[in-house]
């Protein structure tokens, strides 16, 4: 027994020996950070915020360069869709209910007034944002000429116009136009041909196209550390709005300033100022900024009974992923204060829904949705977010 119990002794011994040694091989002190690599950390941080920071601007210049130089349509000129999509266009999630139309400008100090013609008994809202993927306004069903004006405008304004002020020169304007099946598409197509955009005088309307985009905005996220400098140029010409830098600070406890430190700024290139491997470390920030924006991306609804709503959409002064995340989903989406847009990817169990199932969407006596303008249910693939035959 004595000797059982020692070999036992020796034994345990030998296991502990074995755990305390892997636990010193595997916990092996590690040497303190040089100060090259606590820089090259700061670096990367900084321009991970800066790119979901800077995201939606560089999105809505390329937006804004690939739909005027690449499909030669001159700044202050509406392009209206004329026809409902139908499920071999392979869009994703289109509307069957409006027909869309999309105009840039760029103000300066200027302003542009859009007259619209007589459209009784149709709904139409037409939504305004400006470099910064940020809402300057939306107007529902008006016969007043509404007025968009630039930073530091101080024209006369014509009596009875509604007024729309952008602290930035570029603005995007998307209407939304009810139509009620193909035939009455004609009808609104018709109607939307006399939409008229003119600059107020004395602005003059611009005479040449914009520069074509450096790229596609769907690729900035595989883009490398020269995307700072197309931002750099953006920020020089188009400085942030305060509530956008205000978020900025609140929400990362950054500021434009700090990005300066490492060559972000307006008219400056990291590439400048920046070591190989400092900008190695910008170049892994872009890829984090990416991947938060991709994330944020699925945190933007919030589910109910299978439904997914998303219910701040159309505010100012958001964080700038949540920003980011607005403008990667798309910004062709109603307001929430003006539309709200359910998706349901699942059934009220959570259970992905599938065409090898029937489904009974139900609704209280007395309780349908209390839609002031429509209402509608449209169905898509799960896959690819296109519509379905019969939708």
């Amino acid at each position: 027994a004595c000797y059982a119990r020692a070999r036992m002794r020796r034994g345990l011994a030998f296991i502990l020996g074995i755990v305390l040694a892997a636990g010193w091989m595997m916990n092996p002190a590690r040497a303190a950070p040089t100060p090259v690599q606590d820089r090259a950390k700061q670096v990367e941080k900084l321009a991970a915020q800066a790119y979901v920071f800077g995201y939606p601007a560089l999105f809505m210049q390329r937006q804004e360069r690939t739909m005027t130089t690449n499909v030669r349509l001159p700044l202050g000129t509406f392009a209206h869709s004329s026809k409902l999509p139908r499920p071999e266009d392979s869009e994703v999630l289109p509307s069957r209910d409006t027909l869309l139309s999309s105009a840039w400008l760029e103000l300066e100090s200027g302003a542009w007034t859009l007259k619209l013609p007589e459209m009784p008994g149709r709904w139409f809202a037409i939504q305004m944002f400006d470099a910064y993927g940020q809402p300057i306004g939306v107007v529902q069903e008006t016969r007043a000429p509404i007025v968009i004006e630039g930073p530091g405008f101080a024209g006369k304004v014509p009596a009875g116009a509604i007024e729309i002020k952008s602290m930035t020169s570029r603005v995007w304007v998307l209407g939304r136009t009810r139509v009620m099946n193909d035939g009455d598409a004609t009808v609104a197509s018709a109607l939307l041909k006399k939409w008229q955009l003119a600059p107020l005088p004395p602005t003059a309307a611009p005479k040449e196209l914009p520069p074509p985009p450096l790229g596609r905005p769907q690729d900035l996220k595989f883009a490398g550390p020269e995307i700072f400098d197309e931002l750099g140029e953006i920020l020089k010409a188009e400085p942030p709005p305060k509530d956008v830098t205000d978020a900025l600070t609140a929400s990362e406890h950054v500021s434009m300033e700090d990005f300066a430190k490492i060559g972000i700024g307006p008219g400056t290139r990291p590439g400048a100022t920046l070591s190989q491997e400092l900008m190695a470390a910008v170049a892994q920030g872009i890829k984090d900024g990416a991947e938060q924006v991709d994330g944020e991306l699925e945190k933007l609804p919030t589910r109910k009974n299978g439904w997914d709503l998303d219910p701040n959409f159309g505010t100012r002064g958001a964080p700038p992923v949540k920003e980011a995340a607005w403008v990667l989903r798309g910004l062709d989406w109603p307001f929430a204060k003006d539309g709200l847009l359910f998706l349901a990817r699942v059934d009220d169990g959570d259970r992905v829904l599938s065409g090898a199932h029937e489904y009974v969407l139900h609704f209280d006596k007395g309780a349908l949705p209390p839609a002031k303008a429509f209402y509608s249910l449209t169905m898509y693939s799960g896959r690819s977010a296109a519509l379905l035959p019969g939708a």
